[in-house]
């Protein structure tokens, strides 16, 4: 491996740089060997900025095993790179790299202290947004894959696996679906108690896109339960308005919804959930509000 060697031991940082992107556009790059030496080498901690990006850069070329995938993860949690824009999107576009491996490394790792930061959250939800899309009628693997996220994400720390469901259900194209085992209908369903009740509705919509109907019978209960947060008067605005905007997205055809968020506004309503109010009404696709 010269030219990895090369790039750990070269004293100008310009010659490291350009060491790793002659690896990164060459042939060796298929063989996760040679991506995982990016990492073993500690080019993605050198001490050159623009020897790092370049690292990260490489590796959303190549291919890379687990190892790699788990310095990624941590990279995407790492303050110094969340504090820097142009090394969190290297870190991003490697992570989508190898989309897969990337989301089941997440949902196995147990590290409580990960998928705190807003922008960690966004970043992987980004990574399983771009796998959703890559799905198609075609796709032979889009049930294994999907399936064994699935189990995953049941078993896995409830920030990541609601991040990445909701990843999901947002890039999964419509009328594609995945015929699911009993199995994995089974972990889809216990996502309902794994994550937060107000992500609980994007659970029931992914399940509907990927063809499942077994998760119907709860979605009266979690409608209800959503309903009840916006019209509590004790919760926090930003709580109400959330809520609100989950509700109509899980009853978008339904003008009931739109019809209640609006019977709430009275003239001692604050600005901000009033405001939030309208504009999750506003979002409703029932035809009775379009005429």
């Amino acid at each position: 491996m010269v030219l990895p060697y090369l790039a750990k031991t070269h004293p100008p940082a310009g010659v490291r740089r350009n060491a790793i992107q002659v690896l990164a556009g060459s042939e060796f790059s298929l063989d996760p060997a040679y991506g995982d030496s990016l990492v073993a080498m500690g080019l993605l901690r050198d001490v050159d900025g623009q020897v790092r990006l370049a690292a990260y850069l490489a590796l959303a070329q190549m291919n890379f095993s687990e190892k790699t995938a788990t310095a990624l993860v941590a990279a995407m949690n790492d303050s110094e790179v969340l504090r820097d824009r142009w090394l969190l999107d290297a870190v991003t576009a490697a992570a989508a790299g190898q989309e897969l491996l990337t989301l089941e490394t997440v949902l196995r790792g147990n590290e409580k202290q990960y998928w705190t930061n807003a922008t960690s959250r966004e970043r992987l939800s980004l990574v399983a947004e771009s796998f959703a899309r890559g799905m198609t009628a075609d796709t032979s693997t889009a049930e294994t894959a999907i399936g064994g996220l699935l189990e995953l994400a049941a078993k896995a720390n409830p920030q990541a696996a609601a991040t990445v469901i909701n990843g999901l259900e947002k890039g999964w194209p419509r009328g594609v679906k995945a015929k699911l085992s009993d199995e994995k209908e089974l972990a889809l369903a216990s996502l309902l108690k794994v994550v937060p009740a107000t992500e609980q509705s994007t659970v029931i919509s992914l399940a509907r896109k990927l063809g499942s109907q077994k998760l119907d019978q709860f979605a009266t209960e979690i409608a209800a339960s959503l309903l009840s947060t916006v019209q509590n008067g004790e919760a926090e605005d930003f709580a109400r308005v959330t809520a609100a905007k989950q509700l109509v997205e899980f009853r978008k055809s339904d003008a009931e919804v739109a019809s209640q968020l609006l019977a709430l506004l009275t003239p001692r309503t604050s600005p901000q959930l009033a405001t939030g109010l309208v504009d999750a009404a506003a979002q409703s696709e029932s035809p009775r509000l379009r005429r």
